[in-house]
């Protein structure tokens, strides 16, 4: 610093000189003052910048030495600005790249707006303690009278590239979560399809002559079959669940009827064994509100279970009502069984998925170890609890409990069978028309509707269904999905833009793609009801009255 006569003050630089006469003898000095208080400002200001900026900075010289870091470089480097300053920069880089550092900087330095420093390729630096760190940088060349400097700014992105990783790793068990889903879908599709040949040619069958030897035969493949269908039917609704794409479908239900209805599904079951099955519900005079198809499958698969394990006694399945509140009830089920009972260290991973009692090669009961979880997915889904007590010889009690509401509204199947009291259903003379590729299940549904006392055609694909609609009259037309040239969903959706008298025939689906979202699918497309494969005639007959009846 240096004062003027007036008293300011300035920064300055000096430069002091010895002056000599000719025999070499001091006689004096020469000084020369430059007045510098205009770059210091901008020094300063420069300065502050940089030091305040919320990224690390650094300043080089054209021989790449490190002239000016910031707080923030230091952090993230761990060296000191004492320890950086005269420094080449490389001494913040891995050794094995600072060969090849010196000279993309001396390139850069010889055309510094040709291109940042590093384009194109991955950098890192390296910190004090030897630590690897992916860096992006920034450079920005900045010419003065002492030549030019470069200042480079510095982000760490580790950071990013873990959230980076993170979205893609979550990005592809998304991939991987629809292809495993459309994998089970289409597998299903593809069992499903020679299924309801299979089961559907058994129903007839039973209507025929037969020995009891060859009754018992019947069964025990039609057992054997169902029992596959809950298999696949498992790991479909287990997959549905982990890929967040299960439903609920709300609606207005009996307990009674709930019970009768599962109830039905097993009375065969027990009639050889001995075993009695037992169902106690309250007679309410109201109706409750959930998703009875959830319900139903979690009791069913209680009761599978209980059958599984008990070879004699009893199996009692029991409803009530545990809290009335007004509109607002809770449900309490519970499957209780005389059978093996579950050992203490198994039952913290009954409803996990996969668990199983015994998981030996030598293993006596069959199954996936899906059921139980699944029941617990259905009963979080429903906002419920679930849970077991067992002691090992002594049986178990599976129970869950969810919250429900009260209706005082009929369910529209009911109205519709109370409608039906009294009066004579018959389908005789009516016309249906089957839109349907598979040899085999052409043959089972049209055998299915003639014993329903209908006429049935035959179309082996939407092309040639919508020929014969041109040229027939029908009242119905059961419609396969997946069929070639023209498929079931545009089959559907060309018969309704047609302006031919046909366009307002009803269409139901009768396909093999079984989840809700092909539901949906099917009735976006045109159609107006949906059955899945495989199909009896009892639930082919209830469809078709529900339509022909119309």
């Amino acid at each position: 610093w240096r004062v003027r006569k007036d008293g300011s003050r300035f920064y300055s630089h000096i430069l002091i000189s010895p002056m000599y006469d000719y025999d070499r003898k001091l006689i004096g000095y020469i000084k020369i003052t430059k007045d510098l208080t205009e770059n210091k400002i901008l020094e300063d200001r420069f300065s502050m910048i940089v030091e305040s900026a919320p990224v690390a900075m650094i300043m080089i010289n054209e021989s790449g030495d490190i002239t000016l870091v910031n707080n923030q470089l230091e952090r993230l480097f761990g060296y000191s600005r004492a320890e950086l300053i005269t420094q080449k920069v490389e001494v913040l880089m891995p050794e094995d790249l600072r060969k090849g550092q010196v000279t993309q900087r001396d390139k850069y330095i010889s055309n510094p707006i040709s291109r940042p420093m590093g384009e194109g390729r991955e950098l890192f630096g390296v910190s004090k303690t030897g630590e690897s760190i992916p860096v992006e940088i920034g450079l920005s060349p900045i010419q003065t009278d002492d030549g030019l400097f470069v200042v480079a700014s510095i982000i760490d992105i580790r950071e990013r590239l873990r959230s980076e990783a993170l979205i893609s790793s979550r990005e592809a068990a998304i991939k991987a979560s629809d292809m495993k889903s459309r994998f089970l879908a289409n597998m299903s599709h593809e069992i499903r399809t020679p299924m309801n040949g299979i089961l559907g040619l058994l129903e007839l069958l039973s209507d025929t002559k037969l020995s009891q030897d060859q009754v018992e035969f019947v069964r025990d493949i039609e057992r054997s079959s169902k029992s596959l269908m809950n298999i696949i039917n498992d790991i479909l609704d287990f997959s549905k669940i982990e890929a967040g794409k299960m439903n609920l479908r709300v609606e207005s239900f009996k307990l009674e009827d709930l019970l009768k209805s599962v109830k039905a599904m097993f009375g065969h079951q027990v009639t050889n064994r001995n075993l009695k099955l037992d169902f106690i519900a309250p007679k309410l005079d109201y109706h409750l509100v959930s998703d009875r198809v959830r319900i139903e499958q979690i009791l069913i698969n209680l009761i599978n279970n209980a059958l599984k394990f008990t070879e004699e006694g009893e199996i009692i399945v029991q409803a009530k009502i545990v809290q009335d509140e007004g509109d607002y009830k809770r449900c309490y089920f519970e499957v209780k069984d005389t059978g093996k009972g579950i050992p203490e260290e198994m039952i913290d991973y009954l409803f996990e998925p996969f668990s199983q009692l015994d998981e030996t090669s030598s293993r006596k009961f069959e199954g996936t170890g899906l059921g139980l979880s699944i029941c617990k997915r259905f009963v979080n889904l429903l906002n419920g609890s679930i849970g077991v007590v067992s002691k090992e010889g002594e049986g178990s009690t599976f129970w869950f409990e969810l919250p429900v509401q009260k209706s005082d509204l009929v369910p529209p199947q009911q109205k519709i069978s109370e409608h039906r009291e009294g009066q004579i259903s018959s389908l005789n003379g009516k016309k249906v028309i089957v839109a349907e590729d598979n040899e085999i299940n052409q043959i089972v549904v049209k055998k299915m509707l003639n014993k329903l006392g209908i006429d049935a055609d035959v179309a082996n694909n939407g092309r040639e269904l919508l020929d014969k609609l041109n040229s027939n009259a029908y009242d119905l037309v059961l419609m396969d999905c997946q069929m070639p040239e023209l498929d079931g969903y545009e089959a559907s959706q060309a018969t309704r833009r047609s302006e031919k008298a046909f366009k307002t025939i009803p269409i139901v689906a009768l396909t093999a793609h079984a989840t809700e979202e092909d539901r949906q699918k099917c009735l976006n497309s045109g159609m107006d009801d949906y059955l899945s494969k495989p199909i009896n005639r009892q639930q082919l007959k209830e469809m078709l009255t529900k339509w022909l009846e119309k």
